[in-house]
């Protein structure tokens, strides 16, 4: 959930609008008919509200709802849904095919996802170039051809799939966003590698790109390259067979971009 940004980070004033709210006395309302609905919408008060379906849960025996509904795949809905806890309950522990539309006065949760100052962000990509830093790689790869088509026929659907950590850090940054920090970890296709952690990360890697392989490549290779569909999987399991040979030092980088939202002006 979103924190709301504190009253002090808007220009020190103690009445403005921000979203769909505005700040008076210190706390956010919702800017629903001002003056009806008189309690705040703020994380002070959806801690509040969370906190009283706890005490409503206690009081009726850990029971979200008393009316006798017996049916399968009920129709609800929740009038004043405040956080949404109480729908989200009844869904993952009453009626898990339930139909449940959860309704509020004001936009509880804000637009604003991430707090400004304090909120982050969190990016990670795969990039399927296929690498090898000694001589243990196949020759005529099929991974390689492999990543080569996909590349390709991403292009084609003008949906670029090739990741360029530099362009990245740059559209974050032209974003607005700070503190922009970039890590490169190396995946290895299969577990050959003498650190523990590495052979980890590979067995899991292995396992995911077998499954990525038919899935990522066979629309781009069959609708913009012209492949048939059994010529695509015929690739895609001898890449599977070759990734799983261990005196091939194959390996993909993976991304991961953290930034910072900048908070609002002082």
């Amino acid at each position: 959930m979103a924190v709301m940004p504190p009253p002090n980070s808007v220009n020190g004033s103690e009445r403005r609008y921000l979203e769909d709210g505005i700040w008076q006395h210190g706390r956010f309302y919702g800017s629903w008919k001002p003056g009806k609905y008189l309690f705040p919408i703020d994380s002070e008060e959806l801690n509040r509200l969370d906190i009283f379906h706890k005490v409503f849960l206690l009081a009726r025996d850990n029971k979200p709802f008393q009316a006798p509904i017996q049916r399968k795949a009920p129709r609800m809905m929740d009038i004043g849904t405040g956080t949404g806890i109480w729908p989200i309950n009844v869904a993952e522990e009453c009626f898990t095919d339930a139909q449940i539309m959860a309704v509020d006065l004001n936009q509880i949760l804000p637009a604003l996802h991430l707090a400004p100052g304090i909120g982050h962000l969190e990016h990670i990509e795969v990039d399927w170039t296929p690498r090898c830093d000694d001589d243990e790689r196949p020759a005529n790869s099929a991974f390689e051809k492999w990543a080569e088509l996909f590349f390709d026929g991403m292009d084609r659907f003008n949906r670029i799939a090739r990741v360029v950590p530099q362009e990245t850090r740059q559209l974050l940054e032209a974003t607005g966003f700070t503190d922009v920090k970039q890590e490169m970890i190396r995946a290895y296709v299969c577990p050959w590698s003498s650190d523990r952690q590495e052979r980890e990360i590979a067995r899991w890697f292995n396992i995911g790109l077998s499954h990525s392989l038919e899935s990522l490549s066979l629309k781009p290779l069959v609708e913009k390259l012209g492949w048939k569909p059994e010529d695509v999987r015929k690739l895609c399991t001898t890449a599977k067979r070759e990734t799983c040979v261990l005196r091939f030092h194959t390996y993909c980088n993976i991304y991961v971009w953290t930034a910072r939202k900048p908070g609002p002006p002082q």
